[in-house]
């Protein structure tokens, strides 16, 4: 049997006492046919190469102390939750089949889309918007929208009554009632500034007459001569 003698390679972390026959690190011939450790292969747990050292053991000591002094820095991770493929009969969620893609989720049907505007009207008083009519059944309002083009269409030609207004008529009043009171009250301030100057004019008019008048009962009145 060949007989290997055993080479020393020191590391920070480990010191490999190389054997060929016992390496686990797929050690391969170097130049001259001598064969050589792979370092980037080692399996310090279970190759019986291994061996520590003094100054091993206190590289292994102080990066373990690094790294828990890094893992106490981080925040805190969020708790992992596992998704649960059991849902009501609104919203479902199904998990993904054998090849990687997800299950597409059932539409409702055109009667149930026409159920619901029912509904709706009975509850509001009034005929839904597409948003509202789309958040019934959970759907975004674009998908409501791309696979119920007609019914979108209906609700949009239906004539509102008054006082009928969706979310968005609402916010858009919003912003030109607030665009009006803001130009009442550039005029209100600008009208506020000529009182102002008219107030200080006639203050300095009031000072003006005061003082002729103080002047005109200072004067002595003479004598007339016949």
């Amino acid at each position: 049997m060949a007989r290997h003698d055993s080479e020393v390679y020191p590391g920070t972390y480990v010191t490999c006492v190389f054997n060929p026959d016992k390496a686990l690190c797929r050690p391969r011939p170097a130049r001259g046919g001598r064969t050589v450790p792979v370092p980037h292969d080692c399996q310090p747990l279970e190759c019986r190469n291994v061996a520590l050292t003094a100054a091993n053991t206190t590289a292994l000591a102080a990066e373990a102390d690094r790294l828990d002094l890094l893992l106490r820095a981080r925040p805190p991770s969020r708790p992992f939750r596992r998704p649960t493929w059991s849902g009501d009969a609104t919203r479902s969620t199904r998990p993904p089949t054998a090849n990687g893609t997800a299950h597409r989720r059932p539409m409702p049907s055109r009667t149930d889309v026409l159920a619901a505007i029912d509904i709706l009207t009975a509850e509001t008083g009034r005929r839904p918007s597409v948003p509202a009519l789309a958040a019934r059944p959970d759907l975004a309002n674009t998908t409501f929208r791309r696979n119920y083009p007609g019914i979108c269409a209906e609700l949009s030609a239906i004539p509102r009554a008054p006082g009928d207004m969706t979310a968005a008529d609402a916010h858009a009043k919003v912003k030109t009632d607030n665009a009006q009171l803001r130009r009442d009250n550039r005029d209100l301030a600008h009208q506020l500034d000529l009182a102002v100057a008219a107030i200080q004019r006639l203050s300095i008019d009031n000072d003006l007459l005061q003082a002729a008048l103080h002047d005109a009962r200072a004067v002595t009145a003479l004598p007339r001569h016949r």
